[in-house]
C-alpha cells in the first residue's frame, strides 16, 4: 500500500523508469530509489539535513517499515536461495552451451582450414 502511494510521484529519471517497470519491487530497489531521489531532490533539504520532500518521505517510510521487523533480510535471504536454485545451475548450463558451440566452431574452422 505504501509502495503504490510512493510509485505515483516519481520524478521522470530514467533508472527510476528502470526500476518501477518491473512486477515486483523489493527492498533492495527501495534503496537504489532513495540514492536517485538524493541527487534530484537535494534542494529540498534544511538545514538539518532533512528532506522535505514527499517523495523522499515517502521511500523512507517504506524503508523503515521492511527494517523494522527485519522483513528485508527474510527477503534478500529468498533472493539468495532462489539465485543458488535456478540462476546459477541455469548460468552454468549456458557456459557450457557456449563452450560447446565454441569448441564446435573451432573444430569446423579446423576442417576448413585442413580441407584448403
Amino acid at each position: 500500500m505504501k509502495i503504490n502511494r510512493a510509485i505515483q510521484d516519481m520524478p521522470q529519471h530514467p533508472q527510476v523508469t528502470k526500476l518501477l517497470s518491473g512486477t515486483f519491487i523489493n527492498y533492495f530497489h527501495c534503496q537504489k530509489i532513495i540514492e536517485i531521489l538524493k541527487e534530484t531532490e537535494k534542494d529540498s533539504k534544511n538545514f538539518l539535513g532533512w528532506y522535505g520532500s514527499q517523495r523522499m518521505k515517502d521511500w523512507q517510510e517504506v524503508i523503515k517499515l521492511y527494517e523494522r521487523e527485519n522483513i528485508y533480510l527474510a527477503e534478500a535471504g529468498h533472493l539468495l536461495t532462489r539465485n543458488i536454485q535456478y540462476e546459477i545451475p541455469y548460468m552454468r548450463k549456458m557456459i557450457t552451451d557456449s563452450n560447446k558451440k565454441q569448441t564446435v566452431s573451432m573444430y569446423n574452422v579446423c576442417i576448413v582450414y585442413d580441407g584448403v
